[in-house]
């Protein structure tokens, strides 16, 4: 199977990708490094040289190289994937898409993220250029076939919790475990499920 995490920088993508890959025996892939082998240049390099256009096309193709690969993957996408060109309907037809939602008042605490030269920039300053970045691409993140609550779970909880959803199993800590309709909003023990509109299962806890 192929898992494709999305959400915001800092939400914990990359850490919760990794344990997740182990757990299913899948290979990781993070997208932004991929990027980084393929061309032999650091992303500050290509952000410089072709701008954030070029990167997104360079994104979009090693993206399209990952779906095309044998054998199962889970893939830490970059914050602004899904944003870009088909990048979220090639991965929900490749695979199961799942939202890593973090509330902003959790991002803006996570070490280095307001230093960013795209928050940095923003004219309001980084706190405002951060909500501003949220509200842009919250649209696209919950389009994402299963959306997960991450603010107060550790990243080791939350890759089980997906496991046990891949295998189509109640996690242990859930105390309901109906289908969720996608509108209703995941709580309790800091990683809430639901199911959005894309590919994928979702439980919510009551």
């Amino acid at each position: 199977m192929k898992v494709f995490l999305i959400g915001m920088p800092a939400s914990g993508k990359t850490t919760v990708g990794k344990r997740l890959a182990r757990a299913l025996g899948a290979r990781f892939v993070d997208l932004d490094g991929l990027v980084v082998q393929q061309t032999g240049v650091t992303l500050k390099q290509i952000f410089k040289r072709e701008g954030e256009w070029g990167f997104r096309v360079r994104e979009a193709t090693a993206l399209l190289d990952v779906v095309r690969e044998q054998g199962d993957v889970v893939v830490a996408t970059g914050g602004g994937a899904p944003t870009f060109g088909g990048n979220l309907g090639v991965m929900a037809a490749a695979g199961a898409v799942v939202y890593l939602r973090a509330k902003v008042a959790t991002l803006a605490k996570r070490r280095g993220l307001l230093q960013r030269p795209i928050l940095a920039a923003h004219p309001g300053g980084p706190a405002q250029g951060l909500q501003a970045l949220y509200r842009l691409r919250k649209p696209f993140y919950e389009r994402a076939g299963l959306v997960v609550d991450v603010d107060g779970a550790s990243p080791g909880d939350i890759a089980h919790a997906l496991v046990h959803e891949f295998a189509g199993e109640a996690h242990p800590h859930w105390q309901g475990h109906g289908p969720a309709d996608g509108h209703g909003h995941g709580h309790g023990h800091g990683h809430g499920h639901e199911r959005g509109r894309g590919r994928g299962r979702g439980r919510k806890k009551s």
